[in-house]
């Protein structure tokens, strides 16, 4: 629309400066948190004879982040070199920064699920544990779902001040199909 001449202060630039930049990469904040929980509960259990290792599911999550992110490029580059070569500028009818963030929404998403999931386990196991990891385990989460909102908030404020409605519409639904769908399908029991 006209108003990508108009310039705008919204409450999130800062964050949305973050997600044009270095969006892909966020996720792993709470991933490498949840890593640290992983360590200090794994430090503890070797502590307990007879204990066995139990699984961290972490390589499942760097599995899923890639995923995603590969998609989300290769969409991005379907689009913009073979659908829509000769669009004016970079303007696309898409919004790649809206289908960008539902990616890392999904990725952190899908940590939050895996942080909470880490402690529910050796709860459920009634094994001892470390207050730092629960800490970690705790604050990984929170991060995970603070992203994911943050995601949720730029994607208004994107599709109303920056796009035409398709061009939003048409990017969340993508995004929702290509990433939400197997986060769903992909979370733990």
């Amino acid at each position: 629309t006209d108003n990508n001449k108009t310039k705008l202060s919204l409450p999130l630039t800062p964050f949305d400066n973050a997600l044009r930049t270095i969006g892909p990469f966020l996720p792993l904040a709470p991933l490498a948190m949840r890593a640290l929980g992983e360590t200090f509960a794994a430090l503890e259990q070797r502590k307990i004879k007879g204990s066995t290792r139990r699984k961290t599911h972490i390589v499942s999550s760097v599995v899923f982040f890639g995923g995603v992110q590969t998609v989300r490029l290769g969409v991005y580059l379907l689009l913009v070199k073979v659908v829509f070569p000769k669009s004016k500028g970079t303007v696309y009818p898409f919004s790649d920064h809206i289908f960008l963030g539902l990616a890392v929404s999904a990725c952190a998403q899908f940590e939050a699920v895996r942080s909470l999931a880490s402690f529910t386990e050796i709860k459920r196991q009634r094994r001892s544990i470390t207050t730092v990891a629960i800490v970690l385990w705790a604050l990984a989460a929170c991060c995970a779902l603070a992203l994911a909102t943050l995601c949720a908030l730029d994607a208004h404020y994107t599709a109303r001040y920056f796009h035409a409605p398709f061009d939003s519409a048409f990017a969340m639904v993508a995004g929702a199909a290509l990433f939400h769908v197997p986060l769903l399908v992909s979370l733990p029991n």
